[in-house]
């Protein structure tokens, strides 16, 4: 019987917890008398903490295999005489592997230290194709279109868009129609009698154009970024039976500009389930309460000044102010409370993924303030109290919901 310890690959060294080990192997693993075979036991650790190291698939090249128990022990009954290569895997710890030597009916036991060893994982790359892309992908075959750089040699070369199709698009035939329109068709048959045109439809930076020979007449090339004609099959698929005769479609720079603004990240509804937290109802509506209320506060207090209500009258408002004065009044009693209210609404309401949209909150809140101060300055009795009401408890609400509903993506 002999005992050894050490990393996997290192000379071994004598253990008093692996002569224990093998006293048990001694016990439960008697010899086979005439069979060159013994036994093959032991515990793995960690090199660094010395505790077991469980789940590690421990393999006896050409013979067998096992996995360590929670305690890290394995065990290998009637392995053959002779040296083996003792191969140790982890997904933590990797690969390790020694060499031990096995005599007739020895029971060996090891303890095999090993270090960990850092996971590399092959990086994933994630690619968002446009619509177009998509489409060059997918379709199986050639899209038919003239793209920014040659468009903008045909524009030095003093060609219109009628004759760069003809030029460059297969396919596509442009001739003069009646009245002396230019007519566009793809791949047409038509008789030497019919002055019609029963041409392709035009779609311009995605909109249908009534009137095709108008682009064909005053579209400067040197504003069109790709062109591209779609066959009547190709073009039904997209859009319907108005593209019975195939479709133009025109994308313009300006066009291309517009359509790189993020629109998406303007949302209306805001669907809250893709947050990580809930909406922070109570810390929106606290804030907007203060805020409102001193914004309120000071409106008034400008208010008081300029204007009075006669005694002779519920609701007539008279000024006590110069014209500008009582307009700068007007004007920031109803703004220091809705800029004072949006922005602490959306201070309150913000995440690591969306907040507020500024303007949306303050028109929706300047409404109901303008409501407010109405009835609670030009009011009485019932009308005065409504008016307090508006002031103090809707116009925060206002400020809340707004901000929850109204989101603008960070």
């Amino acid at each position: 019987m002999r005992t050894a310890r050490g990393s996997a690959g290192d000379s071994p060294r004598a253990s008093p917890w692996v002569v224990l080990l093998a006293l048990a192997l001694a016990c439960t693993s008697p010899s086979i008398s005439g069979q060159e075979t013994g036994t093959i036991g032991g515990r793995v650790v960690d090199s660094a903490s010395r505790e077991p190291v469980a789940g590690v698939a421990i393999e006896i090249l050409g013979s067998t295999s096992a996995l360590t128990d929670s305690a890290g022990i394995f065990l290998f009954r009637d392995v053959a005489v002779g040296t083996h290569e003792l191969v140790l895997e982890h997904l933590s710890y990797g690969v390790h592997a020694r060499s031990v030597s096995l005599l007739p009916n020895e029971e060996l036991a090891l303890e095999v230290s090993i270090s960990v060893r850092a996971i590399e994982l092959a990086p994933l790359v994630v690619e968002a194709l446009t619509e177009l892309e998509a489409r060059r992908i997918s379709s199986g075959h050639s899209i038919n279109e003239v793209m920014a750089d040659e468009i903008e040699r045909a524009d030095r070369a003093g060609l219109t868009l009628s004759q760069l199709l003809q030029a460059s698009m297969p396919g596509v035939l442009v001739r003069a129609a009646s009245a002396g329109q230019t007519c566009v068709t793809y791949r047409a048959i038509r008789s030497d009698n019919d002055r019609g045109c029963n041409g392709v439809s035009v779609v311009l930076d995605g909109v249908p154009i009534a009137d095709p020979s108008y682009v064909y007449g005053s579209l400067p090339l040197r504003d069109i970024e790709r062109l591209e004609i779609m066959s009547p099959g190709q073009a039904g698929v997209r859009y319907g039976m108005r593209s019975g005769q195939g479709v133009l479609l025109v994308e313009t720079k300006q066009g291309r500009e517009e359509r790189r603004r993020d629109v998406s990240r303007l949302l209306t509804g805001f669907d809250w389930s893709e947050e990580s937290d809930p909406y922070p109802w109570l810390k929106v509506l606290g804030g907007s309460f203060v805020a409102n209320a001193l914004g309120v506060g000071a409106g008034l207090a400008m208010a008081d000044r300029c204007f009075w209500t006669p005694d002779t009258s519920s609701f007539a408002l008279r000024t006590r102010c110069h014209g500008a004065a009582t307009a700068a009044a007007s004007i920031l009693s109803v703004v220091l409370p809705a800029v004072g209210g949006t922005l602490t609404a959306r201070w309150g309401g913000a995440t690591d993924r969306s907040r507020g949209r500024l303007v949306p909150s303050m028109v929706t809140a300047g409404m109901v303030l303008t409501g407010g101060y109405l009835l609670l300055i030009g009011g009485e009795g019932q009308s005065e109290i409504a008016g307090a009401l508006v002031l103090g408890l809707a116009v925060p609400l206002t400020f809340t919901l707004s901000d929850r509903i109204f989101r603008v993506l960070r």
